[in-house]
């Protein structure tokens, strides 16, 4: 989910008659050549001037039709007299109500769409609901509302699935930023718990005492490549939806074997090598939270690529 805006650009009329290309006889009588011609052709092109469209119109027709939306307009009465300043707040106090009444009531519509078998033996905390709807009521975009919607189907079913943490996050979330949180969890490794998402991004060999000084070749994975660049990486981490640095592991043993789960399937990813650390980016808890809403598919040249980059190294197996 961006605005462009263009400038306006005032069409000008060449200062002088455009050069003639007809070939112009010589005092000898002796036709220009062609590649004068040619020449004079270019020029004519040069110093004609671009067209530009002028958008200002379309836009103040949106910037009218945003005003309309929240009670912003200046609109008039039955007797066709302007409201006073004083009428038209109250009509947008009005509207602004209404508006998080239909939220509310899409948003529930959405979760009884989501709602399944599960037996809950709790209560949804009520202080949580007062949260939920304190927030979900200023939620307008469609998408959104089916995930807050998803939320609370969630969380009825399951109560304490999402913290408070959870909502307040994803209040600030676009839905821009929701779909460049889904490209990360397509790249997402979680344990046999199905917690602790990791986006893997390389590995090195911790050095011995002998090679100390000797730098440690690392390998990376571009990230970048899968559509997920470091830009869209700094947006989660000022979401709090991932850790705020890259992590390192613990330096794993050789025939160590981890045992992950990608979206679809299982991946056990073998040491091959000693001491061997793998580097990271984690989501938090609240990420944790927020993943189990995504439905997507884990990205399969990304994974991949792991397997031949981590080589000879590791050994990642996928069934």
């Amino acid at each position: 989910m961006k605005i462009e805006t263009n400038s306006n650009v005032n069409l000008k009329q060449p200062n002088s008659p455009p050069q003639s290309i007809e070939p112009k006889l010589e005092a000898q009588g002796k036709a220009t050549p062609p590649t004068q011609i040619q020449q004079n052709l270019n020029n004519g092109k040069q110093n004609t001037p671009k067209v530009a469209i002028d958008n200002t119109a379309q836009n103040l027709q949106k910037l009218q039709a945003i005003a309309i939306k929240f009670g912003l307009d200046k609109a008039t009465g039955p007797d066709k007299k302007p409201f006073t300043l004083e009428q038209r707040a109250n009509r947008r106090d009005r509207l602004k109500l209404v508006q998080k009444q239909q939220n509310l009531e899409r948003i529930l519509e959405d979760a009884a769409e989501y709602i399944d078998s599960s037996n809950a033996n709790e209560e949804v905390d009520p202080d949580w609901l007062y949260q939920f709807f304190e927030a979900a009521e200023s939620i307008y975009s469609r998408p959104m509302q089916q995930l807050w919607g998803k939320i609370l189907a969630m969380q009825t079913a399951k109560p304490n699935r999402f913290s408070l943490r959870a909502l307040d996050t994803l209040k600030k979330m676009t839905y821009q930023e929701a779909c460049t949180f889904q490209l990360a969890c397509a790249l997402l490794l979680k344990d046999k718990s199905g917690t602790g998402g990791k986006i893997m991004t390389g590995l090195y060999r911790q050095q011995g005492i002998l090679n100390w000084f000797k730098p440690a070749k690392a390998k990376h994975i571009n990230l970048s490549k899968f559509g997920l660049s470091y830009p869209d990486l700094l947006s989660l981490i000022d979401l709090g939806l991932i850790y705020s640095s890259e992590i390192e592991s613990s330096p794993f043993p050789l025939g160590h074997a981890l045992a992950l789960e990608t979206m679809q399937s299982k991946v056990i990813l073998t040491i091959k090598q000693p001491n061997i650390i793998l580097t990271y980016y984690k989501l938090t808890q609240a990420g944790r939270e927020l993943a189990s809403l995504i439905a997507t598919s884990a990205k399969e040249e990304y994974f991949n690529q792991l397997s031949e980059i981590f080589a000879p190294e590791c050994e990642v197996i996928k069934s």
